[in-house]
């Protein structure tokens, strides 16, 4: 179970908590977002746009879920441990040795940046969606622009 969470992390950028209170329904395919209703930070209710590349895997996760949590109960301990087992089969633990959950989720970040900057936004605009999809408002913030991106 703790490879679908943090490929949900990877996909969607969400936080451990909300990934472990997502539900199927909160997957909403018709509007292409992944609705965050549970376990924000800041207790805001947001919508975080699901890329073209995903739609495939959250419509496959949604039905194989139907009316469940899909994460339920998942820590982040339970999540770093599961991705220091992956890192060790890979002979990366050595090389990368920091990596954790939140690595997966500033991964999601810099990816997302570079999407929008594609897309042909500036760099200032671009942080504001992704530090939107993240769940850190959407006024540009400096200080999570270096943390995440720099």
């Amino acid at each position: 179970m703790s490879v679908v969470c943090i490929e949900i992390a990877y996909r969607a950028g969400l936080r451990v908590k909300e990934i472990a209170r997502l539900h199927s329904d909160n997957i909403n395919l018709e509007k292409g977002v992944i609705e965050v209703r549970e376990g924000s930070k800041n207790g805001k209710f947001r919508d975080v746009s699901i890329r073209t590349p995903d739609i495939a895997y959250f419509t496959d996760l949604k039905e194989e879920m139907k009316g469940q949590y899909i994460c339920r109960g998942v820590s982040e301990d339970s999540l770093n441990r599961g991705i220091r087992r992956v890192m060790q089969d890979l002979s990366l633990d050595k090389k990368y040795y920091a990596t954790t959950i939140h690595s997966i989720r500033k991964l999601y970040a810099s990816e997302r940046m570079q999407e929008e900057r594609e897309k042909g936004l500036n760099e200032r605009d671009s942080w504001c969606v992704v530090q939107q999809n993240l769940g850190h408002g959407n006024k540009f913030r400096e200080e999570l622009y270096k943390i995440y991106i720099k």
